[in-house]
């Protein structure tokens, strides 16, 4: 079979491709201010995006270098050197004023409120506890560390109302490795509130879930000696 001719008027058709690449240039060359116009804002939007990046990643730095220094303060520092413990909060408070935003933030405000606690000024701490867990998320392993923190604050101050609902919310939220805290925590504040009935409920649950744990032979012995005083 013959080849199938082209006719003449095709092939001095001009190639489309060709065309349009063409008209794009003369359209630029014709409107050329306005493509400047347009390279320069994205030139500069690039620039802004990086500055940013690089911004950002400075300010995570300068966090982490003050969380580092407070918490070798707060750890290798003995217990009761009160300079220490301040030289911490200082940094700590730094983190909290300039660096709450970054990712750091969060665990610079637990570490903040450990430190209120060990002072003891504890609406400080539940102020510091509160404002980490706004940053943390359920998944992060430092959310169930805070919470019961938390609820130690409160049991600390005396607000038990407050101490309950937290290790209600531990109990509900917080993973499973701290639900035996939750019970303990629950225990103590009905047994602070008067209600050892209550109490009694929740140390044996948490007797239950911990049957071999040398530590709480003294919580065994408290249980047993309310059953024989008759509580139920």
């Amino acid at each position: 079979m013959a080849a199938k001719r082209i006719p003449r008027k095709e092939l001095k058709k001009p190639d489309e491709v060709i065309t349009f690449t063409a008209r794009t240039i003369q359209w630029c060359l014709e409107h050329k201010v306005l493509v400047l116009r347009g390279a320069g804002a994205l030139a500069l939007l690039v620039l802004v995006a990086t500055g940013a990046f690089l911004y950002q990643g400075y300010r995570e730095r300068q966090a982490r270098r003050l969380l580092n220094e407070a918490v070798a303060a707060l750890v290798y520092s003995p217990r009761g050197e009160a300079s220490s413990l301040e030289g911490a909060i200082t940094k700590l408070e730094e983190v909290r004023r300039r660096y709450a935003s970054t990712k750091v933030g969060p665990v610079a405000l637990a570490d903040l409120g450990n430190a209120y606690l060990r002072k003891g000024n504890y609406d400080e701490a539940v102020a510091c506890y509160q404002s980490s867990l706004k940053g943390l998320e359920r998944r992060n392993s430092l959310y169930g560390l805070v919470l019961e923190n938390l609820g130690t604050a409160y049991e600390a101050k005396g607000a038990w109302d407050s101490a309950a609902e937290t290790y209600d919310r531990l109990a509900r939220e917080g993973p499973p490795s701290y639900q035996a805290q939750a019970k303990l925590g629950l225990g103590r504040v009905s047994e602070a509130k008067g209600d050892r009935a209550k109490a009694l409920t929740y140390y044996e649950a948490y007797l239950k879930g911990s049957p071999d744990n040398p530590a709480d032979e003294w919580l065994r012995v408290k249980v047993l000696g309310w059953h024989l005083q008759g509580i139920s």
